[in-house]
């Protein structure tokens, strides 16, 4: 099986799932998943609810990943 794995995540929360309490497997490094509304050619869903839905999951639940210069 795998030991070591680039794992695709935001949660900081889901690393430590992955990698269990024996840490069988390593997450040796992380892919930011960045939302289509957050990117620079913006496209994807714009809304004050994604918005906040977003903004929740960096500011609340500690998600790995920075939110737009323009939205800080």
């Amino acid at each position: 099986g795998l030991l070591e794995i680039t794992l695709l995540t935001n949660n900081p929360d889901k690393i430590i799932a992955v990698e269990g309490k024996n840490r069988m497997v390593k997450v040796v490094s992380r892919v930011p998943m960045i939302p289509l509304a957050w990117q620079q050619n913006g496209a994807g869903i714009k809304s004050k609810e994604v918005e906040g839905y977003l903004r929740t999951k960096v500011e609340k639940m500690g998600h790995l990943l920075s939110r737009p210069s323009s939205d800080k």
